[in-house]
């Protein structure tokens, strides 16, 4: 299933019936007025978060993408309308110029981590593991360090355990290679068609999509922009809910799904 809804996420959210989202995975507003854009003047409100949540299953996550100036304006909202805060997820960039000389040049930007509260749902750790050589017996726990002793077709790369900071990977990779890599949008995300100014990448917003949620599950983005969680949610085998006010970054959210559609055969 996909579904884009045109106009005001407040109102647009009084569509979509009491617990019925699995998850909501969002970079809404930032508060900053990002390039002279309207549309940023401020975080969304408290009466935002709890349409939201009203939408959230019980134990649904919310992750919500932020700058680090207004980070704690967005997190606050959302706590006291009724989210439990579980983590923050730091996302590290290398890219990036400072507005002015009276500011430092940005180097990450702060995911908030919260649930509804009523259930704990557990994130999706195997699936979000971070490569590596180390390997396990699959038929017994007993034998977990005699790798010597285990025959090839018997070992399992576990990976690392996922941890609350991501990199793109520009500088010092190799003092990262324990946390999970992706770089910002390239030329893939910001095709000739996709105008929006602040594109995620897809391999980013599909990692946070494997996290929190299992295939088949229901992902709700109530700031939607030019679709890229939409995107990397149907190529994760997901359903999605999509909110945008703005008309053109809809035509462009459609035309992008409507491609993952094409290609992939979905629905």
């Amino acid at each position: 299933m996909t579904l884009i809804l045109h106009g005001d996420c407040q109102e647009q959210l009084k569509n979509i019936k009491d617990e019925t989202v699995d998850a909501i995975i969002t970079d809404p507003p930032y508060g900053i007025t990002f390039m002279g854009n309207k549309w940023d003047y401020d975080v969304p409100s408290i009466k935002i978060w709890k349409e939201s949540i009203r939408v959230l299953k019980k134990g649904g996550y919310l992750l919500s993408f932020s700058s680090a100036k207004t980070y704690h304006r967005l997190v606050c909202n959302v706590e006291d309308a009724g989210f439990e805060i579980r983590d923050q997820i730091l996302w590290i960039y290398g890219e990036g110029m400072p507005k002015s000389k009276s500011l430092l040049k940005p180097a990450h930007e702060p995911i908030v981590m919260a649930i509804k509260p009523g259930q704990l749902q557990e994130l999706n750790i195997d699936k979000s593991r971070i490569g590596t050589e180390k390997r396990i017996n699959k038929k017994t726990s007993k034998n977990k360090n005699c790798f010597s002793q285990i025959d090839d077709n018997d070992r399992e790369c576990i990976g690392r355990y996922p941890a609350n900071l991501l990199h793109d990977g520009s500088t010092g990779i190799e003092q990262f290679t324990n946390y999970f890599y992706c770089a910002k949008a390239d030329e893939k995300d910001r095709n000739v068609y996709n105008t929006h100014p602040t594109v995620k990448p897809i391999k980013l917003m599909e990692y946070l999509i494997r996290l929190v949620c299992p295939v088949g599950s229901l992902i709700l983005d109530p700031f939607m922009g030019s679709g890229s969680t939409g995107k990397a949610a149907l190529q994760q085998g997901m359903n999605f809910i999509g909110i945008e006010q703005n008309a053109e970054y809809v035509k462009i959210a459609k035309k992008r799904l409507d491609k993952v559609v094409y290609q992939q055969g979905l629905f």
